[in-house]
């Protein structure tokens, strides 16, 4: 890709990727739905042109950010969306030669996992040193959520918005890391699908089905679930948020170990069993159970291989 086709390229990730993060200004609620996928152009972008046309993008959406919407917009767009895509697309074109041959490069998953542990981390941190303010943390949330509301959804009242906010507050952090990383992984899932095998993409596309979360990180989301039912107060409600977000990378997990099963179908089974999975948002946990329960047997059977056995 020549310097031109690399700087259009960043031009017009860099717009895709603030349309979609000022959706919600601009449509309200409905625009919610649109902030996920703004990481998606950025690291088309990224895998595609590579790590300078990553940054020109990343840098060029800030700044449209901040000529739209002030500093502070700026802000929160270069921590929460540009900053995560330049060092997401940095590891993904990190590899490491192979004693028997090849690369190894980096996979999603991996980077993802990263991902979360950070945010988990943050918010526990952070919420942590905010007790100090009245409500403490939640406190904080309910707060920024009030004027939130009042600039994406103005139509509401003051009385309909602090009744929302206390419906939110309790797990909108968490939610809210979630959503993004779930908006990173279809950033991801998005740039190999478009740029496929060929020569458009900088690194080899990895399989859905090699994108398997480990059972030490289900362990810590298992442990920050039975925080949130066994801990009160504050530490419950950080555990809860924590969770979440630990959540996102196992939805994924489970989604690959489905598609390994799925892909098995015909096509018409395949198409039903995606609809319905869509459909019933539910299922997903089971999903989740089902896939920690098929590494734990898999477990199981390696350590049976490892046991000598008696002759």
């Amino acid at each position: 890709m020549g310097a031109l086709g690399g700087a259009i390229l960043a031009v017009g990730a860099g717009i895709a990727t603030l349309a979609k993060w000022s959706a919600p200004r601009a449509l309200g609620f409905a625009g919610v739905a649109a902030m996920p996928a703004a990481a998606v152009p950025l690291v088309i972008a990224g895998l595609g042109g590579g790590l300078f046309v990553a940054a020109l993008a990343a840098d060029g959406a800030t700044a449209l950010a901040a000529a739209a919407s002030g500093t502070q917009s700026a802000i929160v767009f270069a921590l929460l969306v540009a900053l995560p895509v330049w060092v997401c697309c940095r590891l993904l074109l990190q590899s490491q030669p192979r004693v028997s041959g090849g690369s190894s490069w980096t996979r999603p998953m991996k980077v993802l996992l990263w991902f979360a542990a950070i945010a988990a981390s943050l918010i526990a941190g952070i919420g942590s040193m905010l007790t100090a303010g009245p409500g403490g943390p939640q406190g904080v949330v309910h707060s920024f959520l009030d004027a939130w509301l009042g600039t994406v959804a103005p139509y509401l009242g003051a009385y309909r918005r602090t009744e929302l906010a206390d419906l939110l507050a309790p797990w909108f952090a968490g939610a809210a890391g979630a959503g993004l990383l779930l908006g990173l992984a279809l950033a991801m899932l998005a740039a190999f699908a478009v740029l496929g095998p060929g020569a458009a993409a900088r690194r080899p596309t990895p399989t859905l089905a090699d994108q398997r979360a480990p059972l030490l990180f289900a362990a810590a989301a298992v442990a920050a679930g039975l925080a949130t039912v066994v801990v009160p107060g504050l530490w419950g409600f950080l555990a809860q948020n924590a969770f979440l977000v630990l959540l996102a990378p196992l939805a994924v997990s489970a989604i690959a170990a489905l598609h390994g099963q799925i892909a098995t179908l015909s096509l018409a089974r395949r198409l039903a069993a995606w609809a319905v999975l869509i459909c019933v948002p539910a299922l997903l946990a089971v999903a989740i159970v089902f896939d920690i329960g098929e590494q734990l047997l898999a477990l199981r059977r390696a350590l049976s291989a490892r046991r000598p056995r008696e002759v």
